[in-house]
């Protein structure tokens, strides 16, 4: 996989790491091309840094996100507008639920999630009932609710790579996916009993999600309220 970079004035810690990982990734090959002011970076392979490395490299990069998962850097791809109102419409939605009077806080879109040691993702939306993940908290450690919107490019990494590290966060009680194709929602349950599997159901159209672990219930209809989206097909 190629990934390439957008680069402003590749100075201060942006430098350091542009050479770092070319002193550590010999392998590598590093192309650098001046374009007035901009620089572009391409490496043949993702990028390699600690946990540390990375922290410190988004704080300097905020103008795109990124994740991080065993020691590679991935950049995320934009969305589409649908993508993009079905994340707002559960937003608010959870966010209109969950009131005031509760330590639950909803996050949307830009919010680093660390779920293990090694991978730390950013989950369309996520909700925290853990106050320290709130007020300057820069990365939520106890995730309760993820949300993440499918879409075609990354909807096997959702269902495979992302789902298992999710489940594998102990503080993670509900998983939800939800279809940019049709309108058609599914959730995962951490079980009571760790010997079991997981529960799993799905939602179609004109039915109710039941977010048992928060004690919500959200219409599907409303996460595809003013969207062009079929209500259901065989899935």
């Amino acid at each position: 996989m190629v990934m390439i970079l957008g680069v402003t004035g590749c100075t201060g810690f942006e430098h350091w790491c542009m050479i770092e990982w070319q002193r550590r990734n010999d392998a590598n090959v590093f192309v650098e091309r001046e374009e007035g002011s901009k620089s572009m970076v391409a490496d043949a392979r993702r990028w390699h840094m600690s946990f540390a490395e990375y922290m410190q490299f988004v704080q300097v990069n905020q103008d795109a996100r990124y994740e991080y998962e065993d020691g590679q850097v991935r950049a995320l791809a934009g969305s589409t507008s649908n993508h993009a109102e079905i994340a707002g419409n559960m937003y608010v939605a959870l966010r209109e639920q969950l009131g005031r009077g509760t330590p639950c806080r909803v996050y949307i879109a830009d919010k680093l999630v660390r779920v293990t040691e090694e991978r730390c993702y950013i989950p369309d939306v996520v909700v925290s009932c853990d106050i320290a993940d709130h007020g300057k908290a820069v990365t939520i450690l106890s995730p309760h609710l993820v949300v993440e919107v499918l879409s075609r490019s990354t909807e096997l990494v959702d269902r495979t790579r992302k789902l298992a590290a999710y489940q594998a966060c102990p503080s993670v009680q509900e998983i939800v996916l939800i279809s940019w194709e049709v309108q058609f929602v599914e959730v995962f349950r951490r079980p009571t009993n760790e010997m079991e599997a997981w529960h799993y159901q799905q939602y179609h159209a004109a039915e109710t999600i039941m977010l048992e672990s928060l004690d919500i219930q959200i219409p599907v209809s409303v996460l595809y309220e003013g969207l062009s989206i079929p209500a259901d097909k065989d899935i």
